[in-house]
């Protein structure tokens, strides 16, 4: 099995993709927690200036240092250390043998690259077997904790977390909440200190990784053999002549945060996910579980399969079904309280992955409860498998442009629904940002609207001519070969006193096409510019959500996106249609609003 996923991850990473794909290995947030490491050990920095220098040389074609933030006016690192710690010995050994091979230790070359995989495959089955051995504490069959580890690997997005973005948390995470899990249940079975003190440990990774994974400890009394041992446990570990010490072990770790925080701020803690928080009296607890866009039952239903082995664990120990209720329930309330509750681009819900050796316990209930019924249990291995395929067939989508990162919807679902062919790769489009976090969406701070009907003072007007087709009134936006450009608002920073940033836009235009297809071609593009028009922001966003087989009818395009912020107050916002056909298409009726913080 592991030959089989290394094979998958040097095929993805290093050969499918041409001969620069090696680069793209560490890249997203794992950017940010990789980042850590060449800032210690070629840079010997804390600020990680040097590594956003070296960043624009390696990755010229994205954003440098986007894990970058303020806290307290002062640059951070938005990510923990946890996953470099855990990364730490093969980034050494990817020193070694950059030397060896007359590489430059810059911590990014492709054996660095290469090394990042491995350092994820390895956490990969460490994981897993951390599973098998907990498995086997609980005294499930051998076949039931087999065909569990394939299921979590091949049945989940645990596999293309592990494969397409090594260098990020989820693998390291769940490594380590099953490596707690296992010396927890072990302790409280030997009472062996050994274990006490690996829990703990393991304890602290987990915090050191996603702080928010420490909820993880209301699993505990699941994993002792009854209520009672476990009280009586907890209460021995703290007469324990070096619990303490134990303890004290696992603060030190967890404070290395802290520590990295003060010498680069100056402050002991600082909230590092700056313009980013949760909405705890409204989580999407049904869009994270069920929507197509990122339902985690729907990209892993293996994992629906599981829930259902709370009720054989219910029966088997009412406390135990009952903390495990309670642990998932205040796990999801909490990932799905986060302001961006799809996560971003991802396949799936990613968030999961962290905390999969809960759904593997449940998962072997489940299978231990029908293992009598021959005939359930059998056709319940197959329903399995076949939902494993599914898992497996969609990866390979998502990895092909096929299945969109974050924008899927029924139809979309529907259209591509067991299909493989080049002409539905990268065909759909988003054009609805979620609002960033405490952006106040009930009044826009401004607004504006052009019918095109006359010249409107706040916008460069391009192409408007009368059309007897328009969509209001007599006059329209015409683009063509000749005319790419629709009219455009221009906003400029004096016309926003106080608000540079954190500015959302959403608006919508009638769009009408005169050949079907022609709007593939046409993209709402948003640019800044400075005072000498020399553009530093351009993002262009295709603006059919999925293809659109008719014309000659008119169709209202909506759109939302987060703003960049504007630098200085001369600086120049445009935001227009771009159309790079040679059939006409006409444009009208553009309106939009302008909304900032609470």
């Amino acid at each position: 099995m592991m030959v089989f996923v290394l094979a998958i991850s040097v095929y993805e990473n290093f050969l499918s993709q041409g001969c620069n794909a090696w680069k793209e290995v560490v890249a997203s947030d794992g950017r940010g927690y990789y980042a850590y490491l060449p800032a210690v050990f070629v840079y010997s920095e804390i600020g990680f200036e040097k590594v956003i220098e070296r960043e624009k040389e390696v990755y010229p074609s994205v954003q440098a240092a986007s894990f970058i933030t303020e806290a307290g006016g002062k640059p951070v690192n938005k990510y923990f250390l946890g996953v470099a710690i855990l990364m730490m010995p093969f980034y050494l050994l990817g020193t070694l043998l950059s030397l060896l091979f007359g590489f430059s230790p810059d911590g990014y070359n492709s054996i660095y690259q290469f090394m990042a995989s491995i350092s994820a495959l390895f956490y990969l089955f460490v994981g897993l077997n951390f599973i098998r051995k907990l498995l086997n504490l609980f005294k499930f069959q051998r076949y039931i904790i087999n065909l569990v580890l394939v299921l979590i690997l091949f049945g989940t997005n645990l596999l293309s977390y592990t494969v397409s973005a090594p260098a990020m948390s989820h693998v390291y995470s769940f490594a380590a909440i099953a490596g707690f899990m296992y010396f927890a249940a072990s302790y409280f079975l030997k009472l062996n200190k050994h274990c006490a003190f690996l829990t703990v440990m393991f304890l602290a990774l987990i915090v050191l990784i996603r702080p928010i994974n420490g909820v993880v400890v209301f699993i505990l009394p699941v994993l002792a053999p009854g209520f009672s041992r476990f009280l009586e446990t907890i209460r021995g570990f703290f007469s324990l002549g070096r619990s303490y010490l134990f303890m004290l072990t696992g603060i030190i770790l967890v404070m290395l945060q802290p520590v990295w925080w003060y010498l680069q701020t100056g402050n002991w803690l600082v909230w590092s996910y700056s313009g980013e928080g949760f909405y705890f009296s409204n989580p999407q607890i049904l869009n994270v579980l069920f929507s197509i866009r990122k339902g985690f039952f729907v990209y892993a239903p293996i994992c629906f399969v599981a829930v259902i082995g709370l009720v054989p664990l219910y029966r088997s120990n009412k406390l135990k079904g009952v903390f495990t209720f309670m642990f998932l329930f205040i796990y999801v309330w909490l990932v799905s309280s986060w302001w961006n509750w799809y996560y971003g681009d991802s396949y799936g819900q990613r968030v999961f992955i962290d905390v999969f050796p809960v759904f593997a316990i449940l998962l072997a209930f489940m299978f231990r409860w029908i293992a009598n019924i021959r005939w359930l249990n059998s056709a319940l291995i197959i329903f399995t498998f076949i939902l494993l395929a599914l898992n497996l067939f969609q990866t390979w989508q998502y990895s092909r442009g096929i299945l969109h990162p974050y924008a899927m919807d029924k139809e979309k679902y529907a259209m591509v629904f067991l299909r493989t062919g080049g002409q539905y790769r990268y065909i759909f489009n988003d054009l609805v940002d979620i609002p960033p976090f405490n952006t106040n969406m009930e009044a826009p701070i401004r607004s504006w609207t052009n019918d095109f009907e006359q010249v409107e003072g706040q916008w460069v007007t391009s192409g408007r001519t009368t059309s007897p087709a328009a969509h209001s009134g007599s006059y329209v936006s015409l683009l063509n070969s000749s005319q790419p450009y629709s009219s455009a608002l221009l906003i400029t920073g004096d016309t926003l006193p106080g608000m540079k940033k954190n500015l959302y836009a959403a608006g919508s235009v009638w769009v009408f096409e005169t050949k079907a297809l022609s709007s593939v071609k046409a993209k709402l593009v948003i640019s800044l510019a400075d005072s000498n028009e020399k553009p530093y922001y351009w993002r262009s966003m295709g603006i059919d959500e999925m293809p659109v087989a008719e014309a000659g009818y008119w169709r209202e395009i909506r759109f939302g996106f987060a703003l960049p912020e504007i630098k200085d107050i001369n600086d120049q916002l445009k935001i227009f249609i771009w159309y790079e056909g040679e059939t006409d298409i006409l444009v009208d009726d553009f309106e939009i609003e302008l909304f900032g913080q609470r």
